[in-house]
């Protein structure tokens, strides 16, 4: 069974989506979205997904977040 947690302290919208920027003036769909009044929106490009292989033993693995807010890692 899957596990998604979302930080409240982001304040974004899981389930819908959100036209709070007004127009939007250019767009690569899935790649990024340019509004008129200047912000710009780039969804993850790689989901997080687990991997399906196991390890050998004594090998561990983990992702490392460097900046929770951009979920860079």
């Amino acid at each position: 069974m899957a596990a998604i947690s979302l930080d409240p302290r982001l304040n974004l919208q899981a389930t819908k989506k959100s036209n709070q920027h007004g127009v939007v003036l250019e767009e690569i769909e899935g790649l990024i979205r340019v509004h008129k009044d200047g912000h710009v929106e780039r969804p993850p490009m790689i989901p997080s997904v687990p991997s399906t292989l196991a390890l050998p033993p004594g090998v561990a693995a983990k992702d490392v977040v460097i900046d929770k807010f951009t979920n860079l890692f």
